[in-house]
C-alpha cells in the first residue's frame, strides 16, 4: 500500500494511480458494509443509490479526503470496475438513472455524456469517462488539490469479487472512534467469509490529521488487529 501510495500518479491504468479507497457512508448495508445498500428490508431507503459507490484515489501528491473521521475499505484496482471520474466532488448521489445500474444512456453517479469534461473543461459539474481517468486527476492536481476527487465505481464489480475486492480495512489515526468501528467491521467480515486472521484483510492505520493524510513515506502502517 504505501509502495502504491508513493508511486501514484495520473494515468488511465487505475493500478497505477496509487490507492482505492472507500470510506463507509450512509450508502452501505448497515449489517454488512462491505456491501452496497440493501433493497429490501428496513434499511433500504436508498436501494436507488445501491449501483455506486463513491470512492477516492489517494498518492502523495492525492492527499485529501472525503470524510474527516471514518475509516473503510482499500479496494482492489485489478477488480474494480470505475464508472467515471470527477476531479472533485461528482455529487453522485443526486444522479439516478431511471433502472438500476444504467443502462447506454445513463451511467448511474455520472453527469450525463452531453457534460463529460473534456481537457479544455475547468472540471466543474462534469466527470470524465473511464479512458480518461489520467486527465480527471491532472485536473485535480491542478486545480483541486486540497479537495478529494471521487471515483464512481460499480457496486456490482465489489459484490462479484468478495471477499478478494477488499484489499484492507483502514482507520484514521486523527480518530479513536473510526478504529474502533473498523475492528468490529474487519471482524464481522471475517466471520461472514470464514478467514482466519492472517488470511483476511489486514487492519492498517492512515496517517491523517484530520483534514488531509500526513505521511508521504509512510501513511499505511498495521495495527494489531487480531480480533
Amino acid at each position: 500500500m504505501n509502495v502504491r501510495f508513493a508511486a501514484g500518479k495520473p494515468s488511465d491504468t487505475l493500478a497505477e494511480c496509487g490507492v482505492l479507497v472507500r470510506q463507509l457512508d450512509r450508502l452501505d448495508d448497515k449489517n454488512a458494509p462491505w456491501l452496497p445498500c440493501p433493497q429490501t428490508g428496513p434499511d433500504s431507503w436508498c436501494k436507488s443509490l445501491a449501483d455506486r459507490w463513491a470512492t477516492s484515489i489517494v498518492n502523495h501528491e492525492a492527499r485529501s479526503m472525503y470524510l474527516s473521521d471514518m475509516g473503510g475499505f482499500i479496494l482492489s484496482t485489478a477488480l474494480t470496475r470505475l464508472l467515471c471520474a470527477c476531479p472533485e466532488d461528482c455529487n453522485s448521489q443526486n444522479k439516478v438513472c431511471p433502472t438500476l445500474f444504467g443502462d447506454d444512456t445513463c451511467t448511474p453517479g455520472c453527469f450525463d455524456e452531453a457534460h463529460w469534461c473534456s481537457s479544455a473543461s475547468e472540471g466543474y459539474s462534469c466527470s470524465f469517462p473511464p479512458h480518461q481517468l489520467k486527465q480527471a486527476l491532472q485536473k485535480q492536481q491542478s486545480r483541486f488539490l486540497t479537495r478529494n476527487n471521487e471515483m464512481v465505481i460499480d457496486t456490482r464489480s465489489i459484490v462479484e469479487h468478495l471477499p478478494h475486492a477488499i484489499e484492507g480495512f483502514f482507520f484514521l489515526s486523527s480518530s479513536t472512534t473510526s478504529r474502533d468501528k473498523m475492528r468490529a467491521v474487519r471482524s464481522s467480515f471475517k466471520r461472514k467469509y470464514r478467514l482466519s486472521d492472517v488470511l483476511a484483510p489486514p487492519l492498517v492505520k492512515l496517517a491523517h490529521d484530520g483534514k488531509t493524510i500526513t505521511d508521504d513515506a509512510k501513511p499505511f502502517t498495521l495495527e494489531d488487529h487480531t480480533a
